[in-house]
């Protein structure tokens, strides 16, 4: 299929280094990153949706959207926050997306004794993601590489995403995500099998409500400026 391609889009510089790996060559290759729509994905002045996606009076939520597979590492993020509550009790952890680990995840939760400190939200209409995003202090996504299976985060849209509605993000130190988020500016990224990591880096934003909103506006502008889909269009050759 490369051979016969010719051209091929990448959406990240980590997805073409392993493309060049396979014997792409770099002459059929274009960047062009992912997207969002900023006028979709945006902070929003009220909040309205379902109660399950409402969060109580003083909770500070961490939230996660993806599948349930391993290279997520949302059981990273249970482990971490068994640890987090010790500084931020009001924390809780919000799990959206279905997949394979939906039963390990949730014995986990039960094993680390987090049963009301943890919702799964199950698959969440494409209607309900900008108020999910809203309803946030922090959006993370320690992704990893599994390296039996070859499995690995391109790149990560859902930073965008949250990014777009004003929100700090944490992911992991892996694949395409470092392009993904801006370290230091948008969010922060962590060594996705340091569990003490995480737990800093998850603690150093909810507990710090100026550093939240310098970084959620950081990624807003971010994506304002680069990452939406006319800039994308317009940095595409399609000749």
């Amino acid at each position: 299929i490369y051979a016969a391609a010719r051209k091929i889009f990448v959406i990240s510089r980590f997805v073409a280094g392993r493309l060049e790996g396979f014997g792409v060559p770099t002459s059929k290759m274009q960047l062009v990153y992912p997207a969002v729509d900023p006028d979709k994905f945006k902070p929003l002045a009220r909040l309205s949706g379902p109660a399950e996606l409402c969060r109580n009076d003083g909770d500070r939520v961490i939230l996660s959207v993806s599948r349930l597979v391993e290279r997520k590492g949302q059981d990273q993020v249970l482990r971490a926050l068994s640890l987090v509550l010790k500084t931020v009790p009001e924390a809780r952890y919000w799990i959206a997306g279905t997949g394979p680990m939906r039963q390990s995840l949730e014995n986990l939760v039960k094993e680390l004794c987090l049963d009301d400190k943890v919702r799964f939200l199950g698959r969440v209409g494409d209607d309900q993601l900008v108020h999910l995003y809203n309803q946030c202090d922090v959006f993370v996504m320690p992704s990893k590489e599994c390296e039996d299976s070859g499995h690995v985060e391109g790149f990560g849209i859902v930073f965008l995403e949250a990014n777009a509605c004003g929100k700090p993000v944490r992911g992991g130190r892996s694949g395409g995500m470092p392009e993904a988020i801006e370290e230091g500016k948008t969010g922060f990224l962590v060594d996705p099998e340091d569990t003490k990591a995480l737990v800093d880096a998850l603690v150093n934003v909810l507990m710090d409500a100026q550093l939240a909103g310098e970084m959620g506006f950081a990624g807003r502008q971010r994506v304002l400026e680069r990452f939406n889909w006319s800039a994308t269009l317009q940095s595409m050759d399609v000749n």
